[in-house]
């Protein structure tokens, strides 16, 4: 009976919500084949708890979600290596950043696969012709190969000039001046011009990035900054900006008016889709959309669902659909931080006092605990100070929403009466978000906001969040135990937090890292020494380091033919161009290029085998 209880969870009234997620799982079990594992571990202690029909449930999901990443893995194979082809291509759209985006076919992708064309001018439609298929290379920083690969575009496509290329060539010029752009993106040009118009500076690029999803306009350090104090989020279009948008058709959908219901649904899914559109159809935008469109219907129809029926729904949805999402970062993090705060509000709806205050407090901790398991592991940060500063933006960007809001309502218009208005507004958002910038920036360069966990095992993490999720859908089947439950809960973190946290600081070690060169990164005591043998990766690891919350990182370029010392005993000595011996962190040290590409390098007793320029690999540690 206690296990039915725990499989089933009635009072979370979301019975889609465990199948889901061995949905999601048997997604995610093509690529990574321990996860089927764990499926078959739990569907077998339900066999063996007798409920053979919940069972039989959770292995027939499991089982649509391996199919329905194998078919998608059939049809759309990821691009590995350049492989030259016949193609075919039905559409294209002028893309700002990268040519065209083109719908194209070929014998490896029959059904149509979406590919960047970067040519002056738009393929020839419906016409074969022969074209190479070459993979997105990624860098030391970001993979970008399957980041593009969730977005569903498979690579590349680069033409083979022959005898009649010229003729082609025409043909593409005279069709590329009938492609039009879409409403879509003709509303975010719109957008974007009336910003340049009105504001400078860091405003102006806030602005466009929350309106239309368009950070290129952000300096990177700012970008540090809010990743560093916990607000990344507030860049990225979530449920947070679809839910401004819609705002005010939310706030009618509790009318006792049918044809008001109805139009303000109406509404709801024009602006939430059209605001996603606008701003390029990000995953965490698509999430936020469908589940507000969920919502609104459930209002309209009389027949209210449970917010985490919901999230399971529109996750079975998006996977269905488009399976890459399983293995996209955003989408992950996107729907681990909604189900996180969604079981916390279920949890404190129960509260009899402070609800509200309870609500606005728990928010920035249930995300954190709730994503912990991913962002941790894979950005290597965490930011001290992320529940003040996001208790601070959620007065913030609503007071910026509104007058955002106020000053585009004004701007559309153009009635000279409103002018004074939008003067007020632009004047008024303008001096508020030059304000708070000059604040965090203050901040950053006076207290260290965020800690670098890269020696942190993984796992710790990962046990962080499932303690989470478990003790919270506990709370929410036994209320009478949430006392008992949070007790467990901090007591678990309080354990965890010394090995995820302090121990890596008290480590001496060296960290090798794998960039165009290796990468030693040396911790002593609170400071962090890098050295590099390419000085194209000293700009490299700064950037990065800065990412993660390191401010002024000390950086040694070990370039040949420049021998170094330092006064704690430590060198390294060029014996030639491909060369160098010393000491390095009292170890002795050996690095040798034995071609454009790869070498060795020994450190201590170990010897490493580098190759050039990986996914910022972790090649070993050495104590």
């Amino acid at each position: 009976m206690a296990v039915c209880m725990v499989w089933n969870i009635p009072k979370l009234q979301a019975p889609l919500f465990i199948p889901v997620l061995f949905l999601g799982l048997g997604t995610k079990a093509v690529e990574q084949p321990q996860l089927l594992l764990v499926c078959m571990l739990a569907i077998g202690v339900l066999f063996a708890a007798k409920q053979r029909g919940f069972a039989y449930a959770l292995l027939l999901v499991t089982g649509l979600g391996i199919a329905r990443q194998s078919l998608n893995l059939q049809y759309h194979p990821a691009t590995i290596s350049s492989n030259c082809s016949v193609w075919k291509c039905s559409s294209a759209q002028a893309e700002p950043s990268s040519g065209y985006l083109c719908l194209c076919s070929s014998h490896s992708h029959p059904l149509g696969t979406l590919i960047e064309w970067n040519e002056a001018y738009p393929p020839v439609m419906h016409q074969f012709f022969l074209a190479t298929l070459k993979p997105f290379r990624s860098n030391a920083q970001f993979n970008r190969a399957q980041w593009k690969q969730t977005q569903g575009i498979s690579g590349e496509l680069c033409p083979i000039p022959f005898a009649n290329s010229s003729e082609l060539k025409l043909i593409g010029r005279v069709q590329s001046e009938h492609i039009a752009s879409s409403i879509a993106r003709r509303i975010k040009h719109l957008i974007k011009r009336a910003i340049d118009q009105s504001f400078s500076g860091e405003a102006r690029g806030f602005l466009c990035a929350i309106a239309t999803g368009d950070k290129s306009n952000l300096d990177f350090k700012v970008k540090a900054y809010f990743s560093n104090a916990g607000l990344a989020h507030l860049l990225a279009v979530s449920g947070y900006h679809v839910g401004l948008v819609c705002f005010v058709p939310l706030m009618l959908l509790h009318t006792r008016r049918r044809f008001v219901r109805m139009f303000s649904v109406a509404l709801i899914i024009t602006m939430s889709w059209m605001f996603v559109a606008v701003c390029g159809w990000p995953t965490s935008g698509i999430r936020a959309a469908t589940m507000i469109c969920l919502y609104s219907l459930s209002c309209l129809f009389g027949r209210r669902i449970n917010s985490i029926q919901i999230w399971a729904i529109t996750l079975a949805l998006m996977l269905l659909y488009n399976p890459n999402i399983a293995m996209s970062l955003g989408a992950q993090l996107s729907f681990l931080a909604v189900l996180a705060i969604l079981l916390f509000l279920r949890i404190s709806s129960s509260f009899h006092r402070f609800q509200k205050i309870a609500i606005a407090l728990g928010i920035p901790v249930a995300a954190q605990f709730g994503t912990a398991g991913i962002a941790i592991p894979t950005f290597h940060s965490f930011p001290y100070f992320f529940w003040p500063f996001n208790l601070l933006a959620q007065i913030a960007m609503t007071g910026i929403g509104v007058l955002f809001a106020t000053w585009g309502i004004c701007f559309g218009i153009g009635i000279r009466i409103l002018k004074p208005l939008q003067n007020f507004c632009n004047r008024t958002l303008s001096n508020v978000i030059s304000q708070l910038f000059d604040g965090l920036h203050l901040v950053q360069q006076n207290f260290k906001l965020a800690i670098n966990l890269e020696q942190t095992p993984a796992l710790i993490w990962g046990i962080f969040s499932a303690i989470y999720f478990i003790s919270a859908l506990y709370s929410i089947q036994f209320k009478s135990k949430t006392g008992v439950i949070f007790i467990r809960l901090v007591t678990s973190v309080l354990i965890l937090l010394p090995w995820g946290v302090l121990v890596p600081i008290q480590r001496n070690s060296v960290v090798v890292k794998q960039y165009r060169k290796p990468v030693l990164q040396l911790h002593e005591r609170n400071a962090l020494h890098v050295f590099t043998f390419d000085s194209r990766d000293s700009a490299s690891v700064r950037r990065h380091l800065i990412l993660k919350g390191t401010t002024n990182p000390e950086i040694t370029c070990l370039t040949p033919g420049q021998n170094w010392f330092n006064s704690q005993g430590d060198f390294m000595l060029w014996m030639s161009k491909f060369e160098a011996k010393g000491c390095i962190a009292k170890r002795p040290c050996n690095y040798r290029c034995t071609g454009e590409e790869k070498g060795t390098l020994n450190l201590g007793d170990r010897n490493i085998m580098w190759r050039s320029w990986g996914q910022n690999q972790f090649l070993i540690e050495v104590e």
